[in-house]
C-alpha cells in the first residue's frame, strides 16, 4: 500500500502522483497496488487494479525516495486463500 498525505499544492500532489504513476509503470509485474491518501481529515483508498507490478528492492527503494516525507509504503504477502494481495504493494 503506498500512504501519502495530500499537501496543499496541487501541483505538488500532480507531480508526486505522475512520479508514482511512471515509477510503478516501469516495473510492470503480478503484485497489485493499492493507494491511501489522507486529506482533510480524510483518508481515501483506492486499488489500483490496471497497475501490477513487480516488487522488487530497487522499486522499494525508488518508491521511498519518491514517496519521502510525503507518506511511506508497506508490502503485505498474500494469504493462502489468495484473498489478499500477493508479494504486493498493498
Amino acid at each position: 500500500m503506498l500512504h501519502i498525505r495530500e499537501s496543499d499544492e496541487p501541483d505538488v500532489n500532480y507531480r508526486l502522483m505522475e512520479d508514482l504513476k511512471q515509477l510503478l509503470l516501469g516495473h510492470q509485474g503480478d503484485d497489485t497496488v493499492g493507494l491511501e491518501i489522507a486529506s482533510n481529515g480524510h483518508l481515501i483508498t483506492l486499488e489500483w487494479a490496471p497497475v501490477r507490478v513487480n516488487i522488487c528492492p530497487p522499486l522499494q527503494e525508488a518508491l521511498e525516495e519518491v514517496i519521502g516525507p510525503s507518506g511511506s509504503i508497506s508490502i503485505a504477502d498474500e494469504p493462502a486463500n489468495g484473498s489478499a494481495h500477493r508479494n504486493g504493494v498493498t
